[in-house]
């Protein structure tokens, strides 16, 4: 009997997503719980945990992207530096991205 496949999330082919994920809940439940622990009313803790959540998220998630960005360039400079030609298939290419 053949195992049925593994469900992959959503996010699973975006990098840095994960770790942008992981930073953002564990920063939005200890601004929750915070508020909660300063007296603040429960809807408004949830609220200020759910934007804490989506903003660290996503920067986190832009400063990761931009850093992997740096590190591909960096490593075609110096490969181009060494002699070696760029191969499409394995540096990022942003505008074939955005074409897809």
């Amino acid at each position: 009997m053949e195992e049925p496949p593994a469900v992959k999330p959503f996010f699973a082919g975006i990098p840095c997503m994960r770790s942008a994920l992981l930073t953002g809940f564990s920063c939005g439940a200890l601004m929750g719980l915070h508020r909660i622990r300063m007296g603040r009313p429960f809807v408004k803790a949830v609220d200020a945990a759910v934007l804490t959540f989506v903003a660290t998220s996503g920067v986190s998630w832009f400063l990761c992207n931009q850093k992997l960005i740096a590190q591909e360039r960096a490593l075609e400079r110096e490969m181009e530096a060494q002699g070696f030609k760029k191969d499409p298939g394995v540096f990022l290419d942003t505008d074939k991205d955005a074409e897809a």
